[in-house]
This record gives structure tokens, sequence and C-alpha cells, in this order.
């Protein structure tokens, strides 16, 4: 019984959605594109599309640095959101 739930808690770790870091680093970038040119509003919509599926997946699998990567981004985010008029 023990083997099992180790085995378990490792495939677990090993099945973690890596693809959350392409995510951070791609909301980092719609935003850095909207402060080079604010006329491009899709950026904050690409940049707000990005951040709900971090959320999901933080809930899903919590994670400090994830957290930490994203406090400012989201900050900036909503910061921006809030010039525009925009509901988070």
């Amino acid at each position: 019984m023990h083997e099992d739930s180790e085995h378990m808690g490792r495939k677990m770790l090993v099945q973690r959605p890596f693809i959350v870091y392409f995510f951070v680093a791609s909301e980092w970038r719609a935003l850095e594109l909207w402060k080079l040119d604010s006329s491009l509003l899709f950026a904050v919509e690409v940049a707000l599309t990005f951040q709900r599926l971090i959320d999901w997946y933080q809930r899903i699998w919590p994670s400090a640095e994830i957290q930490r990567w994203t406090a400012n981004a989201a900050s900036e985010l909503r910061s921006i959101c809030e010039l525009l008029g925009k509901d988070i």
C-alpha cells in the first residue's frame, strides 16, 4: 500500500503541467508589447487570457514560485485594465 501511494505522489509531480511556464512567459510578452504600443489592445486581451489560465492552474497545482513570478504581472495587468476601463 505504501509503495502505491509513494508511486502516485511521484507520478503526480511528473504530470504537473509545466506548460504554465509558457503561459507566464506569454503573459509577460503581451504586457511588454502593450507597453511598446498602447494602441495594441489585443495584447491586453492576450495577457488577460493567460492570467486566467495561470490562475486556473494555480488552483489545481499551487506553486509558490509561479505565484512570485506572476504577482508583478497580475498587479500590472490590474493597473492597465483600470486605465482602460476593463473588468478583470
